[in-house]
Parts: structure tokens; sequence; C-alpha cells
């Protein structure tokens, strides 16, 4: 293959990656599900090679059981017409850490960072049984964010596997044939080098034997390469995890020196020295701790029985030297010592200082804690950030798992399997594997928009923190998991910022709704800036939207092609305005109708029902209220559980009580949403009769209350009530007996309207009420 096929079964050759004695890596899209891929190929000449295959499939097995994200994912194994078979793996972004070394030894903090994720990914494969045999800089690669990718398993193997007998090499394959410690050796083939991975016959290892003093010889064969191998690699003895800790010791040694521990100008040359010498401790930096260079000191003894057994020990030693790390220090551009992957961020977290300090301090000391609100809340933005700061609380990682497009909940355990790098082994429920896997670990598991899958994710999380003391999970939702312990934080709207008629402009810029209206303006229209002459309208238009998050980026992004002022104007229809405004946000969070339909879809049919029917409150209703305007005669206790449930769906707020009766609202887009449902369904007129209605009798019982010892209290809930006794007198103009009804409600209403000083208002109202036709 050594022109670049243009294609490769339905995935399209971009380019070449890199090339070795066993084939191509090539650079390839993959049309079918949008995204690049790198293909291991494996040429045809040696695909007809029984023992290259082999070793080709079962590298490919041992990477399907290594799902973890320090580890290059396979995406699958494919063969194409002509004979050649290819490993379809993931594309890993940034550089080797053999190009980084290149350029000098790494900052002590960046070689510790960088190798606790080496270990971890070795940690994982130790668990699956699976020995790497080649760990060096040239199969680690450093991604943008600093998350480190284990690569090639090529020679790996189990570690049942008994050792490997004397075979003719596969043809292509880099063969060395080096003779024992005692023999002289000869000159390298010009094609050797002492940095590639070879497979090739050795001579006679020394093997157990029924004396101790009767030599028994046999042979074996060497696999690795010379500079990382072990001294077990280099003498084709049996080899176990301890091999990889070896080589692990190596790549620690280079990234701390920029040299290699072993060197030589001839493989056979490093190969003695592996055998016989220690690296130079002198070349490494006089700031590096006594503790990593013990560490060091121990992974490359040459007596596998005095090596370090554990390479979860060695990771916990590096993340101990790290200590805490800052999330600040993470968001300012340094990859994190914590192994997480959280994605990254396009804009710039606005606010909400004070719910992320009492977040971050709640994940602390409970072990499950919730964030719900309803779409476009600001949820994962805030769950993202929370997760930040806890970083140095979670040596053993991070893990984001979305929940977004997942419908069937007996599929999260999948889901958070492979984010974690857990698979599940024969006859083991993944379950069962996800338990085992963070029962010793310190980890924070941030599982986002669990709502449609609540069925799939309690009964996990639950199981999950039974088995695992060190586990903490982070949940966002529009209602609670419901498992024992949980404790929920209302992920309310940004704060609003003061009535743009009495307020300053530095008092306007310093809401939170406001800063993130502006932050997100300057990105639509580069020299936007809030001034004396938009700060009102800017104002006007937050506290219009609630301080939603979702719907003040939406209306920011029209600021391409619309003034503040005809943003303003035009808010009357929002859900038109705010419609694909952006193309940033994806799935249902494209639009702010969009957000509150999937809300509202996933609601059963009586909560939908009731959701409607109070829309028809302006200024929030108390439970007497919703009884009132229902349909029917519903139980009071049942109601009340039906808003409850609403409440827990972050569809309707319990509003701060102030004395009386509980009151609870919607924010004005819901209630704009639920408004157009209440039309489309027929079910308008009833309702709204319903409410007047109710508003009328509340009217006409106000004078005898505000002549008696309860006026203050009445006082008060007529205030509350007020929006809708206006509302209800406007309905009254066009109903049967609205002309009556409507002089009932206005004449009630007087007592009212002096002790406010409402008395334009209450001669207006009059006014109409009294010129109303009374035939209607």
């Amino acid at each position: 293959m050594s022109e670049l096929p243009a294609s490769f079964g339905h995935y399209r050759v971009v380019g070449r990656l890199g090339a070795g004695g066993m084939g191509q890596v090539l650079l390839a899209h993959d049309p079918r599900l949008e995204r690049d891929v790198a293909l291991k190929v494996l040429p045809p000449e040696l695909a007809r090679d029984p023992e290259a295959l082999a070793r080709f499939r079962r590298e490919a097995l041992m990477l399907a059981s290594l799902n973890h994200p320090n580890i290059a994912t396979l995406h699958g194994f494919e063969e194409d017409q002509d004979g050649t078979v290819a490993l379809v793996l993931e594309r890993v972004e940034g550089e080797s850490l053999a190009d980084r070394t290149a350029r000098g030894p790494l900052a002590t903090e960046e070689a510790l960072r960088v190798c606790a994720q080496i270990a971890e990914a070795l940690e994982v494969a130790h668990e699956r049984g699976v020995i790497h045999r080649d760990l060096k800089p040239g199969n680690v690669m450093i991604g943008p964010r600093g998350l480190v990718k284990v690569l090639d398993f090529g020679i790996a193997k189990r570690a049942s596997e008994p050792a490997e007998r004397a075979a003719p090499a596969a043809t292509g394959a880099i063969t060395m044939i080096s003779p024992p410690p005692s023999a002289p050796a000869a000159a390298d083939p010009p094609s050797a080098h002492a940095d590639e991975t070879f497979v090739g016959p050795r001579t006679e290892r020394p093997v157990a034997a029924s004396r101790a003093d009767a030599p028994i010889t046999q042979w074996g064969v060497v696999v690795g390469t010379p500079s990382y191998m072990s001294p077990e690699q280099v003498r084709a003895g049996d080899q176990d995890s301890r091999t990889d800790i070896f080589s692990f010791g190596c790549v620690l040694y280079e990234c701390l020196t920029g040299l290699r521990a072993f060197r030589g100008d001839h493989t056979h040359e490093v190969m003695q020295r592996v055998l016989d010498e220690t690296p130079d401790m002198q070349a490494i930096p006089a700031a590096v701790s006594a503790q990593a260079r013990t560490l060091i000191e121990r992974c490359l003894e040459k007596d596998r029985d005095r090596r370090l057994s554990e390479v979860r020990d060695a990771r916990y030693q590096l993340e101990e030297m790290l200590g805490i790390r800052r999330a600040s220090a993470v968001r300012g551009g340094e990859a994190p010592a914590t192994p997480n992957n959280l994605p990254a961020t396009l804009s710039r977290f606005i606010g909400r200082e004070a719910l992320i300090a009492s977040g971050t301090k709640r994940l602390a000391a409970t072990r499950l804690l919730s964030l719900a609100g309803i779409g476009g809340s600001g949820k994962t933005r805030l769950a993202l950030r929370i997760a930040e700061e806890s970083f140095g609380s979670f040596p053993d990682g991070v893990w984001f798992v979305d929940l977004m497009s997942l419908q069937e909940p007996d599929r999260v355990p999948e889901s958070v399997a492979r984010v974690a790098g857990v698979t599940e082994d024969p006859g083991t429920p993944v379950v069962e594997a996800l338990a085992r896997h963070f029962r010793t670990r310190r980890a924070l598991l941030l599982m986002d928009n669990c709502e449609d899958v609540i069925a799939g994710c309690a009964p996990l999380v639950q199981r999950l923190l039974a088995d695992s003391p060190g586990l903490r999970v982070l949940a966002t939702t529009r209602e609670p998991l419901g498992v024992a312990g949980e404790e929920v934080t209302a992920v309310p709207p940004l704060a609003l910022p003061p009535d743009p008629a009495r307020a300053s402009l530095e008092a306007i810029a310093a809401s939170e709704s406001v800063a993130l209206f502006v932050e997100r303006a300057k990105q639509a229209q580069p020299g936007f800036e809030l001034s004396a002459a938009n700060a009102s309208a800017v104002a006007a238009v937050c506290r219009h939207l609630d301080g939603i998050p979702l719907a003040i980026e939406l209306a920011a992004a029209r600021t391409r092609v619309l003034s503040i002022d005809e943003i303003r104007a035009r808010l009357g229809d929002r859900f038109k305005l705010l419609g694909g405004a952006t193309t940033t946000l994806v799935g249902r969070r494209q639009t702010l109708r969009a957000t509150i339909a999937w809300s509202v879809d996933h609601v059963a049919a009586d909560e939908r029902e009731l959701f409607r029917t109070l829309a028809v409150f302006v200024g929030g209703w108390t439970l007497e209220g919703a009884l009132a305007v229902s349909a029917g005669e519903p139980d009071e206790f049942d109601l009340l559980d039906a808003i409850q449930r609403l409440v827990h769906k972050s569809l309707v707020v319990v509003m701060p009580s102030s004395g009386g009766s509980t009151r609870y609202r919607y924010l004005e887009s819901v209630r704009e949403f639920a408004l157009e449902l209440l039309a489309a369904a027929g079910e308008r007129d009833g309702v709204c009769d319903r409410h007047l209605s109710y508003f009328a009798n509340l009217a006409a019982a106000s004078p005898a209350a505000l002549a008696g010892p309860d006026q203050k209290s009445e006082l008060l809930r007529l205030d509350l009530a007020h929006d809708d006794l206006l509302a209800a007198f406007a309905w009254s103009a066009g109903r049967p007996d609205g002309a009556r009804l409507g002089l009932r409600l206005a004449g009630s209403m007087w007592r009212y309207w002096s002790a406010r000083g409402h008395f334009a208002l209450g001669r207006r109202t009059l006014a109409e009420s009294l010129a109303r036709d009374t035939a209607l």
C-alpha cells in the first residue's frame, strides 16, 4: 500500500498518519457518522499470513475490552473487497509524547499530570488482564485539553496467555535477532532502530528446572521496543503487569529529563543496558521531589519481585505529588490533574457565584446533588462549573455523561460505562461491572439531562452510591431522581435588573441577566456595548424574558440583524423572535418554544391539562384559585399533588411566602406557551369564565374584609390578585352576563382602589362597566 488509496470500504481516505512494519495508519472520514477516524491497515500480503492476521484480530479484541477515556477507542474491524483488513480507531488529535519530549523535558507538574493519566490507562488494561508490552512516548498522545490517550495494543497479550515461542516472524514485520547476553553481538540490520517495535526470535532463555543448578533453556520470542523493554522482555521470559510498570518508569524518567532511560547506538547495546545498568538519576532536575525519584527507582527494578507491583500505586503517588489543583487554573487554559471528559465551553460563564459556591459546598457534603430547573435555565453550565471547582476532590476522574438523546432507561448503565471506560465482561451485567469499577475510586459522575430516563438513572445511582463510598453523583434534571439521600438545588433564572426608569447605568450593568445579554451580544455583534442610550431597552428585554439564560442568549443573537429597541418591540411574539436565532445551540435547546414544548411533552396527560388551565392566571395563583378554575370538582389533595409534580418538573415556580396562602406562578415565557395550548385545546372560554367568576366573588367579599380587623392581610391579598382582577374584568366585556359581572367586580373594588390611591384606575374601570350594553 505504497500509494494512498482513495477509499477503504465506505471510508474516504484523507491522508497518511503513519507507517510501520505491519502496514499503514490512514486518516479517513466516515460519511455515515460524519466523523474522522484512523484506519490501521494490514496489507493483503500480511492478511494472508495466519500469524499476522491472528495478532491483528487479537489487538481488536483487546481494544474492544478497554473502553476508557485514556485509551484510544476501537470503532470497528473492517475488511475491504481485496482482502485488506483494518482496525477502525478513534482519531486522536494533538501531539505524541515522543514529539513533546523531543523538544526537551516536560515541566515537573506537566510530567506528573501526563504520567498519572498513562498510569490510569494501564490500570484499566491490567484490570482486564491485558498487558500492553509496548508502552513508549510514541504510543501516547496528548490532546488539546491535556487528555492523554494510550495507543497501539498491537503486541499486547492477556496475562493468562503463555509466553510466545519462536516462530517465523510475519512477513513485513521488523525482525531483530539478538544474541544472548554473553554472546558477541552482530551489527544491527540497516533498517533496525532502537525505538522501533519489533517481534523476533531470540536464542536461549533460562526456565524453571527440577534442580537449582541444572540449566534448562528453550526458545522464546523477544517483543517490544528496546529502550522501553523490561529485563524479562529482553530475555523473552514470562511477563505480567509488572512488565508495563518497568516501561512506565522509563516513560516517567524521559518526561522529567528529556532523555531515554536506556540509550545506545545499536539495539543489542540498548538491551544489554536494560539488563545490567541503571539510568542516570542525576539527570533528573533537582526540583523533582524525592518521592518521584523513589517511584522511578521502584518501577525500574530489574527483579520483578522487587518492582512496584501495582500501577495503581504509581497513580496514587503521582496524584499525591500533584496535590489539589484550582479550577480557575483549568479555566485559564491549563490542563487539569484530574482525568476528565468535561466538554469545552465556547463562551464565558456569567454570574451565579453564590450558587456555584453553595453547590460546590453541598456536593462535598452529600453523595447525590441534583440541580433541578426548567429547560434553558442553565443547569448544565452550572453543573460543569461546580464539577470544575471540585476537581481536587476526585483524583480518579470527573466524568460527564450526556443523556439528552437517550430514550430507553435500560441503556443508562451502558452510557455511563462507555464514558467511564468500563466494559461488560461475559456473564457479568454492566451494572455489576460499574459497581466493581467505582468501588475503590474517588470519582464524580455528572449525569446531565436525567429527566427522560429517571427510571434508569435512579436505580443505577442508588446501586453505585451504595457500593462505592468514594463516588459522588451530580445530576441535572427537571425533577428529582427520588433516591435516598438526594439533595435538590433549584436552579432559578438569572437575577433581573432593577426598574430601568429609576436605576442607574451601573446598577443595570451589574445584574446577571444584563451581563449575560451584553456578553452574548458582543459575540453576535462585535463592538456592542451597554450604554446610557440602550441600557433601558436591554433591561426591559431581560425583565420581559424572566432572566431565563436560554431566552436571553437567543435574544442577544438577534442583535446581528435588529436593534435593541426592535428586539424589545417584538417580544410580544417572543417564540417567533427567538426561534433559530443561533446555530450554536442544538436539539431542543435550539429555540425557546422547543425547550418549553419538550418539557411539557414529558408530563402526564392530567398534568398537561392542569398546566394549560393554570395559564389563565396572570399574576400567579393559590390552591384555592386553582380549584376554582379547574373543570369538574377536583379533589383538593389530588390537585395539590398535581401542582407539586409540575413544581418538581420545574414548570411551576413556588413564590416566596409573605404570610397567607402559598402562591405559585409561571415564568412569563412558560405561561405564554401554556396559553397557546389552552386555546388550541378549545378550553379557553370555559377556563376564563371560571376565572372571572372566582375573581368576581373574591372582589365582592373584599369591602367587608377591608372594613374589619383583617384589613392589612386583605390589602396584601388584593395586591397579589390585582393583575388577575383586571384580567377578569377585561374578559367580562364579551361574555354573556358580562356586563353584570364586570359591574359587580368594579363596584366591589372601590374601597381597595381608594386605599391604594388608584383613583384614576377606579374611575376608568367603573365608567367602562357602566357604559357596557346590558343586553349582552
